[in-house]
């Protein structure tokens, strides 16, 4: 079996690893992400969970509690306060000015 922590494999093996259903320890993945990334856990989600959300808001016009769902937030608010935390503008702004 695949043992990301004892292998050294990267930080996209082991989630390819938790995904298949195996589980890592709350504080072994937090360790795992920030050797990887630099960055904590909640930091390197909320990045990626931007990212697909900005990727969705340039790509249709879902509604913005769609897209909050799809990206992984727990509501349209939580994704309006990351979003604006990590890029400087609102969702909506985002999608006006054509993800500039």
């Amino acid at each position: 079996a695949l043992d990301p922590i004892r292998s050294g494999r990267s930080h996209v093996e082991w989630l390819r690893w938790q995904r298949r259903g195996r589980r890592l320890p709350s504080l072994e993945k937090a360790r795992l992400t920030r050797e990887q990334t630099g960055r904590t856990l909640q930091e390197h989600l909320a990045i990626r969970r931007v990212a697909e959300a900005r990727r969705l808001l340039m790509t249709g016009d879902l509604p913005l509690r769609d897209i909050a769902a799809a990206a992984g937030f727990a509501d349209q608010s939580h994704l309006g306060l990351v979003f604006r935390r990590l890029t400087g503008m609102t969702p909506r702004r985002f999608r006006a000015v054509g993800g500039a």
